[in-house]
């Protein structure tokens, strides 16, 4: 059992409770720990942000396993689109577009699973929905289709098409030690239509179920 993913009241100044990990690991009545076997918290900060949220999130749940449940960062390079990131530390640390991208995948996920300890750390994600709103995150994927990005609810999903691998998805094969190239690497995935996506889909699937590092299948609803 793993707890719903929590964005901790430590990033940014969104108004959530500061206190709620704390009052549901010490509830009396039904302490959480008893009750999951993962905790998990969203971030998508710089290492300093990473490890102020692990520092709390281990001193409230002790030896608990800790998954890092969303963690990426757009690929966009234009400031007036919508999608460009907002985050003038993590502009400024690892740029923009998909070599901004490209780095901060390849330096924050190491530093994830490596130096914070968490056991599984989950990059949101595989590829960017045509639905998805103009905003923050509707650039966050590796894979995305010519034209079919940022276009907000409603937009259809083409029947046919090529995914087109943006750099972070290289950065990503390089780091799970080329294992995953078959699957992977930009050259499997670049030209393979739409339609027959599900066959790869489900190799990921399995590859990264015996990987620290994951990828968000969220919204793949229309392939799978």
């Amino acid at each position: 059992m793993v707890l719903g993913g929590l964005a901790l009241a430590t990033q940014g100044s969104r108004s959530f409770n500061p206190d709620f990990l704390s009052l549901i690991v010490n509830d009396s009545a039904n302490p959480i720990l008893n009750n999951i076997d993962v905790m998990n918290f969203h971030n998508y900060g710089d290492k300093t942000a990473l490890k102020k949220d692990m520092d709390l999130v281990r001193s409230l749940v002790g030896s608990k396993p800790v998954w890092v449940t969303e963690v990426g960062y757009s690929s966009e390079d234009n400031p007036a689109n919508p999608a460009y990131p907002k985050n003038p530390i993590l502009r400024s640390t690892y740029g923009v577009g998909e070599d901004g991208q490209a780095k901060y995948l390849s330096g924050i996920l190491p530093y994830i699973v490596g130096e914070l300890g968490a056991e599984k750390a989950f990059w949101y994600t595989l590829y960017d929905m045509p639905d998805d709103k103009p905003g923050t995150f509707c650039k966050h994927g590796l894979l995305y289709i010519q034209g079919q990005q940022c276009l907000g609810a409603g937009a259809p999903f083409p029947t046919s098409a090529n995914f087109i691998a943006k750099k972070a998805l290289s950065a990503y094969s390089s780091l799970t030690g080329g294992t995953s190239s078959a699957v992977l690497s930009p050259t499997s995935v670049t030209n393979a239509p739409v339609t027959t996506q599900k066959s790869w889909l489900g190799k990921l699937k399995l590859y990264l179920g015996l990987s620290k590092l994951s990828l968000s299948v969220a919204f793949l609803r229309e392939l799978l």
